[in-house]
């Protein structure tokens, strides 16, 4: 009989452990059989997470050179770079989980869903934000400009996102909505 045979009969007859060599074996041959499936997966999630890293940082700097070339405002410039880093950062969060397996169309899903609930309770707050955008594209008045806008009267200090702040002739500042703004007359007056 050979050591083998002796160890796995004591083992199974007496509750003798099994000596530390053959667990170790089958261990070593566990991690071995791992590394090799997982390899080629992580493999590919590093590629994918690199390649989608470097097409987004090309994007933010190709939109930024098109913005310098052609002259746009700082708060528009600075808008669309946030729009485009955010949409870049979920195509990098997308390839990577793709990579690693996952159904992406059952997240997106997920995502277009808690959206929804999140949009209609956020009802106010997402007109103003549509209303800023709305603003900074069209951009009707800047900074510097003077204004009648929903029943305030002054100099625009900013336009933001949210809201758009104006400095009243008698010294005050007033923040105003978006919505009410992009939703009122506007009456810009002439620079003196």
């Amino acid at each position: 009989m050979d050591s083998t045979t002796v160890t796995d009969t004591a083992a199974a007859v007496a509750g003798v452990a099994v000596p530390m060599e053959a667990d170790l074996t089958k261990w070593q041959e566990f991690l071995w059989n791992a590394l090799e499936k997982l390899a080629p997966i992580a493999l590919r999630v590093v590629v994918a997470f690199v390649v989608a890293m470097i097409l987004r940082k090309v994007a933010l700097s190709l939109l930024d050179k098109f913005m310098a070339k052609r002259n746009i405002d700082a708060v528009q410039a600075q808008f669309f770079h946030s729009v485009l880093n955010a949409v870049m950062w979920i195509v990098v969060l997308l390839a990577v989980l793709t990579q690693c397996g996952f159904d992406t169309t059952s997240l997106i899903a997920i995502f277009g869903t808690a959206g929804l609930a999140i949009g209609l309770a956020l009802k106010d707050s997402i007109q103003n934000f549509a209303s800023g955008v709305m603003l900074i594209l069209f951009h009707p008045f800047g900074a510097g400009d003077k204004i009648d806008v929903a029943g305030s009267s002054g100099t625009v200090l900013s336009v933001d996102v949210f809201a758009t702040r104006v400095k009243t002739d008698d010294g005050n500042t007033v923040i105003i909505p978006n919505g009410k703004v992009f939703g009122s007359v506007i009456v810009l007056h002439p620079k003196a």
